[in-house]
């Protein structure tokens, strides 16, 4: 009877009845006023009603009665979850689950109060605990994914939302976390074709085409990025991110009144103002319109630490160190982790330039420090490491075959094509920069289509390599070679004419397939004393290498796989030399036009470049040229780690002499 009773309260609780359902709870006690069931519902019912000092204290009486189960411990962590309590939660949860280990709905409310706490690693224990008891369970399988999302394990979080988005049901919410581990694990391309799978699932959704416009950017596709972002310019809500978006995109085209009216725009949102003065001072910067960025930066009102950073930023371009030393040690202590990271790359920067060494990697190792914090660099380093391992196999074994199939059949292919590769920080930047300028010339600019041509061809499995290219023939190779051109297309207008460099350091890891592809492509390989090369990589942010050791072994594999290349490929090729452009730069881009077979009457002696440039290296090429950017590394050597003197190999490789 009284079980049946409580049934019944319980249907008061579900349907918010709760204050009916507290006093047939108490109606019931006088009955029987041990009953632990009718206590335990009524402390529920409390909580329900938002009265956690009567909650709490019933279900601390009953356990100092001793008559506490599971079942109570669970509720009571439900209770102070609920009332966003999560420590005192976890302390119940951990209690209920010391009584009954096999309780799965323990381990995921656990795992959810774990989340809120940012114990991520735990969390993921928790979840996979629950889900070995409920396999089935939907609810604990997302979780799981999440927790793994959150404690930034992309490629595992990756393998549980990709089930869930080819589930009969897929969510939204789903798909977007898919995308970002996408993102998070450098496969742009695989994003932006989800993106597009889910834009047709998801027609209109505001996240996922923000999602698409943001992947469309870092592919260099800017018209498309404008194409999906404008009709939505005089929506209600157009997110100011998407609006940022928009406008860099237009930067990239230089569409001048565009650029011009959401400036205007942006400028006329008085609540958001400092976050986008700080924007728009950065995007001025990076334009190398210095001027105006420093105009704006004196008409911001408030000093946020992002618009104070930006001073610093600028001070430092126009050479005022001192000054831009004292604005960043103004902020740099209380400020929020992004401003951080970027603050102590400059403070680098700055003791650098004054030449206080010492303190100069002190603040580049702290900054990288902070980004490892950020990101899950360890499974992306080891990820890179892996396929470069794997393609120095499979580049033996297929030279020890001599397997020689270079699409001779087909001797057109790519006499009209520039690979520029090296190493990033290697000096392509300030090459292409120069090269762009002749009539003649168009660059591709550091897009990853041959790095989609090869994970194409080895279905995403560098280990097929070998075995695939023994199989192909020049049909093949020339499906391949046209679909590359297609895809070209969508960056540059190109009529056929002319040359295209396809300027990407790392594509040197795939020169095996550039010249099977492309027999008659030109090589340019940008040269760079290793040390100062590998220093360079350490002291930027957006290269993704956060300590020496992972700089030289990156450097190592990828050069070996060059060497091996080198030795078995004739390759129509030219080495430039970093030095000799910082000594020579009118003579260097003389001999690299003579290389290709162009005129130099044909290029253009004024300043400037055609569009953004879009590399770490922007900085740059938009200054002066120092000498000091060559033998750098003879200022930081106390500080390179000891074990790693085995580079030096690659010194005379490079035909550079070991000091």
């Amino acid at each position: 009877m009284i079980n049946q009773k409580i049934h019944q309260v319980m249907n008061y609780i579900k349907s918010g009845e709760t204050k009916k359902a507290i006093f047939e709870c108490n109606q019931l006690l006088k009955q029987s006023p041990n009953n632990t069931q009718i206590q335990l519902t009524l402390a529920i019912a409390h909580a329900e009603e938002g009265n956690l000092v009567d909650s709490k204290r019933i279900f601390g009486s009953i356990s100092v009665s001793g008559k506490s189960n599971y079942h109570v411990l669970f509720n009571y962590g439900l209770v102070l979850q609920n009332a966003n309590d999560f420590q005192s939660a976890t302390a119940q949860y951990d209690k209920c689950l010391a009584m009954k280990k096999d309780f799965a709905p323990a381990w995921n409310n656990l795992g959810i109060c774990q989340i809120e706490l940012q114990s991520y690693s735990r969390a993921v224990v928790s979840f996979q605990n629950a889900l070995s008891i409920e396999p089935q369970n939907i609810n604990y399988y997302r979780s799981l994914a999440d927790a793994l999302f959150n404690d930034k394990q992309y490629t595992q979080a990756y393998k549980y939302y990709i089930n869930l988005i080819n589930s009969p049901s897929p969510v939204a919410e789903d798909t977007i976390h898919t995308i970002y581990c996408l993102l998070e694990m450098h496969l742009t391309q695989s994003a932006y074709e989800l993106c597009l799978q889910s834009l047709n699932r998801f027609p209109g959704h505001p996240e996922i085409t923000s999602l698409y416009a943001r992947i469309l950017l870092k592919l260099k596709h800017y018209k498309k990025a404008i194409q999906t972002l404008e009709p939505l310019i005089n929506s209600t809500d157009f997110p100011l991110e998407d609006q940022f978006q928009l406008l860099t995109a237009y930067f990239h085209i230089d569409d001048a009144e565009k650029k011009k009216d959401l400036i205007q725009s942006l400028l006329s949102d008085s609540e958001n103002k400092p976050h986008i003065d700080a924007f728009l001072i950065n995007l001025l910067e990076k334009n190398n319109d210095i001027e105006q960025a420093k105009k704006l930066l004196s008409q911001s009102g408030q000093a946020t630490e992002e618009i104070q950073l930006m001073s610093a930023n600028i001070s430092f371009r126009e050479k005022k160190y001192k000054q831009a030393l004292e604005q960043l040690n103004s902020i740099l202590l209380a400020c929020n982790s992004n401003v951080a990271i970027d603050g102590e790359f400059l403070l680098g920067n700055i003791h650098d330039k004054l030449s206080q060494y010492p303190q100069a990697w002190e603040h580049y190792t702290q900054a990288n420090t902070l980004l490892s914090q950020k990101t899950n660099n360890q499974e992306l380093f080891d990820g890179f490491t892996h396929n470069n391992k794997v393609i120095l196999q499979q580049l033996t074994e297929l030279y020890s075959k001599k397997i020689n199939n270079y699409n001779q059949n087909t001797q057109t292919n790519g006499a009209n094509l520039i690979f520029m590769i090296g190493f990033p920080r290697s000096g392509t930047t300030l090459l292409e920069t120069s090269l762009d300028k002749h009539q003649k010339i168009q660059v591709l600019e550091e897009t990853k289509e041959i790095a989609n041509v090869f994970n194409h061809l080895c279905n995403n499995n560098p280990q097929n390599y070998s075995r695939k290219i023994q199989s192909m023939g020049s049909e093949d190779f020339n499906g391949y070679a046209k679909a590359y051109y297609k895809r070209i297309k969508q960056y540059i207008q190109w009529n056929e004419k002319g040359f295209i460099i396809d300027k990407m350091p790392m594509n040197t890891v795939y020169i095996d397939l550039i010249s099977r592809l492309f027999p008659q492509a030109k090589i340019i390989f940008s040269a760079r004393h290793c040390y100062d090369v590998c220093l360079s990589n350490f002291f930027q942010k957006d290269i993704h290498l956060y300590n020496m050791d992972e700089v030289f072994s990156t450097y190592d594999s990828v050069l070996s796989i060059w060497k091996l290349a080198k030795d078995h490929i004739n390759l129509d090729l030219t080495t430039c030399y970093y030095e000799n452009l910082i000594n020579n730069k009118q003579a260097e881009i003389q001999n690299l036009l003579n290389f290709i077979g162009l005129d130099t009457s044909e290029l253009s002696t004024t300043t400037g470049n055609k569009r953004m440039v879009n590399t770490p290296s922007y900085a740059q090429v938009n200054e002066p040229i120092y000498q000091t950017s060559i033998n750098r590394y003879l200022n930081y050597l106390p500080f390179f780690p000891k074990h790693l003197s085995n580079i030096d190999k690659w010194i005379a490789f490079l035909n550079y002499k070991i000091n």
